[in-house]
């Protein structure tokens, strides 16, 4: 089972407080010790504000460890797309027939219904700069979330192409994709692909 919830937090109180009771909730219940039982069910189990993220063949026991954790009133909301996939922050993850992780980038805005303006336009008031900063930032993203060559150069070309729709020419994204993977050398030892193997890749099928 793989999955991501949400901490129940209730309404009436801020994210604050309810965040030290939270920690001070693990404190009391998860003492993590050398041995201890409860500690190997969820050690594999990370947290990020209110969200958990849990990776396990034993299911059922997750789910009766944390019924007992919280107040019955307060019940943990199960987000995963499926038994061996799930989204956790900007990374989607997947557990393959085989046992092996793959992982890659997961937006949000993707699942809307709605377009969303992510970057500034090309004409508009904002320096040029920070948008081609904005395309380096994603271009690092990307290649960090993405464990497969296909599903990095799918999502770089994605990126690409909206740059494209807000009018930035062609011709300066070009430059800054070189830019970025001459400044980024793991990229290319990530994927084992040379720097214009990759930007080939992507401006051909732009």
């Amino acid at each position: 089972m793989i999955g991501t919830t949400r901490v129940p937090v209730a309404d009436h109180i801020t994210k604050t407080i309810s965040k030290e009771l939270l920690n001070l909730f693990y404190a009391t219940l998860l003492p993590i010790t050398s041995g201890h039982p409860l500690s190997f069910s969820l050690n594999r189990t990370f947290r990020y504000i209110d969200d958990l993220f849990h990776i396990s063949d034993k299911k059922d026991e997750f789910i009766r460890i944390t019924t007992d954790m919280y107040h019955h009133s307060l019940t943990l909301e199960q987000t995963n797309t499926g038994p061996k996939e799930s989204a956790f922050l900007d990374m989607s993850i997947k557990v393959t027939n085989t046992g092996a992780v793959q992982t890659s980038l997961y937006n949000k805005t993707d699942d809307y219904s709605f377009s969303v303006v992510r970057y500034p336009h090309y004409e508009s008031n904002i320096p040029i700069s920070m948008g081609l900063n904005t395309l380096h930032g994603e271009i690092i993203r990307i290649f960090r979330n993405c464990s497969l060559f296909e599903h990095f150069l799918e999502r770089t070309r994605q990126l690409a192409r909206y740059f494209l729709q807000i009018q930035y020419p062609k011709e300066i994204l070009c430059s800054r994709l070189y830019s970025t993977l001459n400044k980024t050398p793991a990229i290319s030892l990530k994927y084992a692909v040379c720097n214009n193997d990759i930007c080939m890749h992507i401006i051909e099928k732009l």
